[in-house]
């Protein structure tokens, strides 16, 4: 799953998910986080958030 979420909202939303994906059993997974620098829409030529 990938899920691109903006600045503003990281921290709240992080939570929201750890929280509701772990039970504390084997094979909860694990969770990489990472910056996205730059998006962009092809088919419309529209960048940064307004491409997402």
């Amino acid at each position: 799953m990938e899920i691109i979420i903006e600045d503003l909202m990281v921290e709240e939303d992080v939570e929201a998910i750890i929280g509701s994906l772990r039970t504390g059993s084997i094979g909860d997974g694990k969770r990489f986080f990472q910056s996205v620098d730059e998006a962009v829409r092809f088919r419309a030529g529209e960048e940064g958030y307004g491409a997402i």
